[in-house]
C-alpha cells in the first residue's frame, strides 16, 4: 500500500510538471507557435511525457490494488485463526 502511495505521488508531482511546462508555454505569447511546439516538444515527444505518466498511474492503481488484497487476505486468515480458537 505504502509503495502504491509512493508511486501515486510520482505521478501526480510528473503530472504538475508537465502542467507548469504547458503553462510557461502559454505564457510565451499568442504570437509563438501553437501548443507544446513552442516550449520545443514535438508531439511525439508530449505523447510519450503522457504514456510515461500513464504507465505509472496504471502502476500505481495495480500496486494499490494488490496491497488491498493482500490486506484483506491476511486479515481474513487472522479471522479465521481467531474463529476456530473460540469455537
Amino acid at each position: 500500500m505504502i509503495l502504491s502511495l509512493v508511486v501515486y505521488q510520482s505521478v501526480m508531482e510528473q503530472v504538475r510538471e508537465f502542467e507548469e511546462l504547458l503553462r510557461t508555454v502559454e505564457e510565451a505569447g499568442a504570437d509563438a507557435r501553437i501548443g507544446i511546439e513552442r516550449a520545443g516538444l514535438d508531439i511525439q515527444q508530449a505523447e510519450n511525457i503522457n504514456a510515461r505518466i500513464n504507465t505509472t498511474m496504471l502502476v500505481s492503481r495495480g500496486l494499490g490494488g494488490l496491497g488491498a488484497f493482500l490486506l484483506f487476505y491476511s486479515t481474513y486468515e487472522e479471522l479465521i485463526k481467531l474463529k476456530n480458537r473460540f469455537i
